[in-house]
């Protein structure tokens, strides 16, 4: 209706101006500051708050990390908040280089007190250091801290997913950056139906159960055929068994692949022959290809 009636055109407009983007993971809404509008919102805390503003610096990454820290003990700074304890940085940090870490530095410790030029101060180097995003850790007056994060740029902090600015071609079906990835602006897509490509589940593979390998069988040579016999010796899947008597695993690993194991194909031409390894794609993936 709104195609026919071109009412879509106008509604692109009005959503592309006064439409609101949410983070596509954790539903946080997404939007950009600038180190005025981050100061100024931080500024608004109840005076006399304690505050510490931390630029991120490794966010769930394995690894020992030494180069980070020493590198920020060089540029001056004297503490960084490790895996969520304030460290001194002069101190010897060992990390299990296993184990996923998130390390910031702290920038500044602060007690609000309006808006003043060493907090917008503050929050620059924070975002400068931090590429774009900060954290804010705010003392409460029972004990305990809350954590917030802020971004000069158009993503969201948490998630770290970037997002283009809103204009009416993000609302176009027809456009591809505004069509949906998984049917293309049609609203529909094409999907197998595992019924129909196994329609007989009481005949063998050999005996023609799965639909398009029948003319493969009865030929008993090419590329198909030679897929189906290195299937049958590397996952060792009978031919000669019924469909419906396999077990559910070696059927699954039919239709939709092997994943990361491989089996060994014959191969001949020209007077030559060989074999090489490869996946398994699956029957359903292969059919939507």
């Amino acid at each position: 209706m709104g195609t026919i009636t071109e009412i879509h055109d106008y509604l692109r407009v009005l959503y592309a101006a006064v439409g609101k983007q949410h983070c596509t993971i954790c539903g946080r809404r997404v939007g950009k500051q600038s180190a005025q509008q981050i100061a100024e919102e931080l500024a608004k805390l109840p005076e006399g708050t304690k505050l510490t503003l931390l630029a991120p610096l490794i966010e769930q990454r394995k690894g020992e990390h030494k180069e980070v820290l020493a590198d920020a003990r060089k540029r001056g700074f004297a503490r960084a908040r490790v895996d969520g304890v304030i460290r001194d940085l002069d101190e010897d940090i060992d990390l299990d280089k296993k184990r996923k870490h998130d390390i910031a530095v702290v920038v500044d410790r602060i007690v609000i007190k309006g808006a003043d030029s060493r907090l917008y101060d503050s929050v620059e180097t924070a975002l400068k250091e931090g590429k774009g995003v900060l954290q804010a850790l705010t003392q409460l007056k029972g004990g305990g801290e809350t954590h917030s994060m802020y971004s000069e740029h158009l993503s969201c902090p948490v998630d770290g997913i970037s997002f283009p600015e809103l204009a009416p071609h993000s609302f176009s079906f027809n456009n591809p950056l505004g069509m949906c990835h998984e049917c293309n602006g049609l609203g529909t897509r094409p999907e197998m139906d595992p019924d129909l490509i196994v329609p007989d589940v009481t005949k063998s593979i050999r005996g023609g159960a799965v639909e398009p390998w029948t003319h493969a069988l009865e030929k008993q040579g090419g590329w198909t055929f030679r897929m189906i016999e290195s299937l049958s010796q590397s996952f060792k899947v009978p031919l000669d068994k019924p469909w419906k008597d396999l077990p559910r695993e070696t059927r699954d690993l039919l239709l939709y692949g092997s994943g990361d194991e491989t089996m060994s194909i014959r191969w001949s031409e020209g007077g030559r022959s060989g074999t090489y390894r490869t996946s398994f794609e699956g029957i359903i993936p292969m059919l939507m290809r």
